[in-house]
């Protein structure tokens, strides 16, 4: 018995960072002036250097089994205390804890990840979302009468959920697999058949089943639950508005992941009318959620304003609640740092992200399911920084994290590997990049994700540019604005990006009339953008590539006036280095072209640029083919310094066939600028 007490505080020790007693007490109990009393549990010390969530529950009954004051309740042998700690490491049910079905269920339900996330999700609807009546049960001690009827239907939905997973117990079963998809439709069946619920209940079992539905990808499931609730709410008018606004949540959430903003937006704005005033703790929790979903949006969209407006109001509501509501506050620092994202502003939304890694990793740990987005947008960033080898493994371990946690086919699992899929295209790993963005697509289409799919292929088509596929790229990009045209709007970011690539697709292809009728449509585009949209790098670089274009094609007031216009840009409109290298470059061809000299300031600029290291390769690439042909004389040190910068810049795995084609391109002088792509090229037959 004192060897396990012995283990159980060193296990305590390690777990929590300090000793479970401290010095004032054991002098005490050593001299006979305290009784021992048991130690504090492990979960309760808060500055313990793990997450209190994963010291909560299994480990501290652990703990407590071998720490327990009276030795017959502590483990028999140190190889039982050992057992425990191995049913723990390995998700199993431990002898410490007086666990029942529930729990037996509970334990099996994470060892089997696609159940764990139905099973976690419908317990966090059930507290969190349908109704709120758990809570309500036990805060609303005032109203008893209003308390024990939501009690009484907070049991009966958990009795409901329970015997879904009861009826396919493994154990019962033999322990064969369970099948979710099979419970789930059992538990559609079970709502018909069973004439002891209420309408209340009925409504909020579908609206959590919809839940588990949507956090599973299966939206077309999701999607007819929430329309038999909200039947059910049609027929009963009686019932109260709260679970109409819960549904139209849900139902945003739901337009959310397949992509269509618009109709998200709509759903938000029904459910906050039909919210009740944030007085208690429940409206106040289904108020925060609303306005991180409609925070979310807002900086999606890139609308500041409107963003900036919901983060207060949600910051608000957190001031006001008793509840940490660490997700919402996660959700806050993601959509500052999505929003800071879209304004390139990048530093901030670095900012925001890292510490929005650190809030999850306190309250959830790193093996929970968000932490696969919180790494893939902080990839994003740090590729943005010019931190690529940082942003290939955030995107790694996204992929790694999302295989372990979601289920095969999965859409989150897809949107970690587009993202990875980018981020090896930005290394230089073309074929490693398709690879992965052939799989997200895959993902995708059976999904029934036709924006996300649209998006995936902007990305292979930039992929296929960068082999100098001219033609195929024209045409994946060209699919892929369609689709997005008709969800998101002709002005969407993606949908400007798409015209730029169909762009230089149709150049490497030789289109020449593709290329026209698509530069007509960009300049239309570009006229309706309002700021800051107008100037976002996006646009700017589309400016960018149809000035070239004009120059190459001896049309160089053409040029001149989109590079006026870029030039236009407010000073508080962040800018990328890769853009603004370019734009800078393209000038000061135009100033040669004129008079076939440059300004030496303005090059002794852009070549201190070229070492920004957020700038691209392809920008260096353009920028320094842009000194070599403005100083024409071969003994001038700027030439000498920007050939030799190409020359090693030629080795570069990063280079698309554009950049490589530009850091070639000292060796003709014939064409007024970077050489153009011709229409006998290996890209024509593409």
């Amino acid at each position: 018995a004192s060897d396990v007490h012995g283990i159980g505080l060193l296990m305590y020790r390690l777990l929590s960072g300090r000793n479970p007693r401290n010095g004032g007490e054991v002098t005490r109990l050593f001299a006979g002036l305290a009784s021992p009393q048991p130690i504090a549990r492990l979960s309760e010390r808060r500055d313990a250097p793990y997450p209190v969530a994963r010291l909560r529950g299994d480990l501290d009954a652990i703990c407590a089994r071998a720490t327990a004051v009276d030795p017959a309740r502590r483990y028999r042998s140190a190889e039982a205390l050992e057992r425990d700690l191995s049913a723990w490491q390995n998700d199993r049910p431990v002898d410490a804890r007086s666990g029942g079905t529930g729990y037996r269920i509970g334990r099996w339900l994470v060892r089997n990840r696609l159940a764990a996330a139905a099973g976690g999700l419908a317990l966090v609807a059930i507290l969190a979302g349908s109704g709120v009546a758990t809570w309500q049960a036990v805060r609303a001690q005032a109203e008893a009468a209003r308390a024990s009827a939501q009690a009484a239907r907070a049991e009966t939905i958990q009795d409901f959920l329970l015997s879904m997973f009861t009826a396919a117990d493994p154990w019962l079963a033999g322990g064969s697999e369970l099948d979710l998809r099979d419970v789930l439709a059992q538990g559609s069946r079970q709502l018909e058949e069973d004439e002891s619920l209420d309408p209340g209940t009925r409504v909020e079992l579908l609206t959590t089943l919809g839940d588990v539905d949507v956090a599973l990808g299966w939206h077309e499931q999701a999607d007819a639950m929430f329309e038999r609730a909200a039947r059910l709410l049609d027929r009963h008018p009686d019932l109260p508005d709260v679970q109409r606004a819960r549904l139209w949540l849900e139902r945003g959430v739901l337009a959310s992941v397949r992509g269509d903003y618009p109709a998200q937006e709509a759903a938000l704005d029904r459910a906050l009318d039909l919210l009740p005033e944030a007085r208690d703790e429940d409206s106040i929790r289904l108020h925060a959620r609303t306005w991180g979903l409609f925070a979310s949006l807002y900086a999606r969209e890139n609308r500041a304003e409107d963003a900036e407006r919901a983060f207060e109001r949600l910051e608000a509501l957190l001031a006001e609640s008793s509840d940490p509501m660490a997700d919402l506050r996660i959700n806050l620092l993601s959509s500052r740092a999505v929003l800071a994202y879209n304004r390139g502003d990048m530093d901030t939304a670095y900012a925001a992200m890292q510490a929005e890694r650190e809030l999850q990793l306190e309250h959830f740990g790193g093996g929970d399911p968000k932490m696969v987005r919180t790494l893939s947008n902080l990839a994003a960033v740090a590729a943005q920084l010019g931190r690529l080898d940082e942003a290939l493994a955030h995107d790694t371990d996204a992929v790694r994290l999302a295989r372990e946690v979601y289920p095969q086919g999965h859409p989150s699992m897809a949107r970690a590997l587009y993202a990875l899929g980018d981020t090896l295209r930005q290394h230089g790993r073309f074929d490693e990049a398709l690879a992965y963005l052939d799989e997200a697509r895959e993902i995708q289409h059976t999904s029934d994700l036709p924006t996300e799919r649209a998006l995936t292929d902007l990305v292979r088509a930039r992929t296929l540019l960068a082999l100098g596929r001219g033609r195929a790229a024209a045409v994946l990009a060209r699919d892929a604005r369609e689709v997005l045209e008709e969800a998101w709007g002709p002005t969407e970011r993606s949908v400007i990006q798409a015209l730029e690539f169909e762009l230089l697709g149709h150049a490497l292809a030789g289109d020449a009339a593709q290329r026209e009728a698509t530069d007509e449509l960009a300049l239309a585009r570009l006229e309706t953008l309002e700021s800051p949209a107008r100037w976002q790098p996006i646009a700017q670089l589309l400016r960018w590539r149809m000035a070239r274009s004009r120059l190459e094609s001896g049309d160089p007031p053409g040029a001149r006036r989109l590079l006026a216009e870029a030039a236009e840009a407010p000073a508080d409109v962040a800018g990328h280095p890769s853009v603004t290298l370019r734009l800078t470059a393209l000038g000061l061809l135009l100033e040669g072209s004129v008079d076939g000299t440059l300004d030496e300031a303005r090059i002794e600029h852009l070549l201190s640029a070229v070492d920004d290291p957020a700038a691209n390769d392809d920008a260096r690439a353009f920028a320094l083919c842009a000194v070599a042909r403005g100083t024409p004389d071969p003994a001038d040190p700027r030439r000498i310094d920007a050939l030799q910068r190409l020359t090693a810049l030629q080795v570069s795995s990063t280079l698309s066939y554009e950049g490589r084609r530009d850091a070639q391109c000292a060796d003709d002088q014939s064409e007024p600028g970077p050489s153009k792509p011709s229409a006998n090229t290996p890209a024509s037959s593409s």
